[in-house]
């Protein structure tokens, strides 16, 4: 318990009374040697709340009241809804509460872990809709299916009504869009666009040119911007009546566009082409910001139609409608009507089967082996530059056969 060495005694074992006999040639006595037990102090560890199963370990804090004195430390506990490992705690389950028991060679202590659980998040991407055309469908996404709840939606129910059975939305009131930049928004003036109101920022040196404008400082202005660079007007449209009426020329028929810069891009091409009537059947919003901002000024200067099939079909009964799709006649030997309807289909899946059945014509844009496809605008311009021209390029040539390869 103890030991003594060049006249010193150095305790080895705490809490004991030795008793020590001392000689010499002449002499003998005793004495006790008592030890004090060792200070070793306390050892406290912290409740762990929140842990998450996605989370990253948590880290134990574990704290002896005598630093000197730390020893190490073994967990033990029931159960596999936690880890612990290196001194970190990870959630393997979540909604539970585990006591865990920590001990060293001198100290015993519990604390607890309480897992949660990540619900995750709840994704609906913005919603796109407008009077008098099909409702618009939505989905919500949960991060975590299994976790999936069921959804209460709060609105304004004279603007609009939604579905919740098949998630679909219906606009009951009229709405508008923004366009933004000088260019834009002059054009939309020259289109003939309603226009709702003309909002400035301060900063922006043109204010003037706009009757009328709504100044607003640049702070304000960049939050109601879209862009990433605001050039410091926009202005807000109301959305033109798109009751499907028949085509006053070559038409465009969209079958399912979803992407919004691919609908943009369409417009702006059809614009430049002399596709003045478009009409949509379950295609994104034109006018959601993507679409406009890729549309340029197309979207002011061709009439957009839309409405359910039977209304589509009533208006184009008596216009050929040429499908595009890979198992067409090459477009560049096609003899195009006076006047049709060229019909675009869905990116992924092309033109649906109810559209084709009423297709009379089918044409493709001729590809090496090594490309798959075209993306849906690229084809759409192509297709309608050389259906517009084909004619007129044929009279020129005063060729006038239906299989006459124009190519060259």
């Amino acid at each position: 318990d103890i030991k003594i060495d060049g006249g010193y005694v150095t305790a080895l074992v705490g809490g004991k009374t030795v008793e020590v006999t001392a000689k010499t040639e002449h002499h003998e006595t005793t004495f006790t040697v008592t030890t004090a037990e060792v200070d070793y102090g306390t050892l406290t560890i912290s409740d762990i709340t929140g842990l998450m199963t996605t989370s990253n370990p948590a880290k134990i804090r574990a704290v002896f009241s005598v630093p000197s004195r730390a020893e190490e430390i073994t967990y033990t506990f029931e159960g596999n809804d936690i880890k612990i490992e290196n001194g970190y705690v990870t959630a393997l389950v979540g909604g539970k509460t585990v006591e865990v028991t920590a001990k060293t060679e001198h100290h015993e202590t519990t604390f607890t872990v309480t897992t949660l659980i990540d619900y995750g998040a709840l994704y609906i991407e913005d919603v796109f809709a407008w009077v008098d055309y099909p409702a618009s469908e939505f989905t919500a996404e949960f991060e975590y299916p299994e976790y999936a709840e069921d959804l209460v939606y709060s609105y304004d129910e004279t603007k609009l009504s939604i579905d919740e059975e098949n998630m679909t939305i219906t606009v009951k009131e009229a709405g508008e869009f923004v366009v933004e930049g000088v260019k834009q928004v002059n054009e939309a003036l020259a289109g003939g666009c309603e226009v709702k109101a003309v909002v400035c920022a301060e900063s922006f040196a043109e204010a003037g040119r706009f009757a009328d404008a709504v100044l607003v400082s640049d702070g304000v202005f960049e939050k109601l911007s879209g862009e990433v660079t605001p050039q410091g007007v926009l202005a807000l449209l109301a959305i033109p009546e798109l009751t499907p009426r028949p085509p006053q020329g070559k038409a465009l028929l969209l079958d399912g566009v979803s992407d919004p810069g691919n609908m943009g891009a369409i417009l702006r091409t059809a614009n430049a082409a002399g596709y003045a009537d478009v009409y949509l059947r379950g295609c994104v919003d034109p006018f959601s910001p993507k679409s406009v901002r890729a549309a340029m000024s197309g979207l002011f200067f061709v009439r957009l139609h839309a409405g359910e099939d039977a209304e589509l079909a009533n208006c184009l009964a008596g216009v050929p409608l040429l499908c595009a799709d890979m198992g067409g006649e090459d477009v560049f030997s096609f003899s195009p009507p006076p006047n049709f309807c060229l019909v675009i289909g869905n990116e992924a899946n092309g033109v649906s089967k109810e559209v084709r059945a009423r297709c009379a014509h089918t044409v493709r844009i001729p590809m090496r082996e090594s490309c798959e496809s075209l993306n849906a605008a690229v084809s759409a311009g192509i297709l309608m530059y050389e259906l517009q021209y084909a004619r007129e390029k044929k009279l020129s040539h005063g060729l006038k056969g239906e299989d006459t390869d124009v190519r060259t």
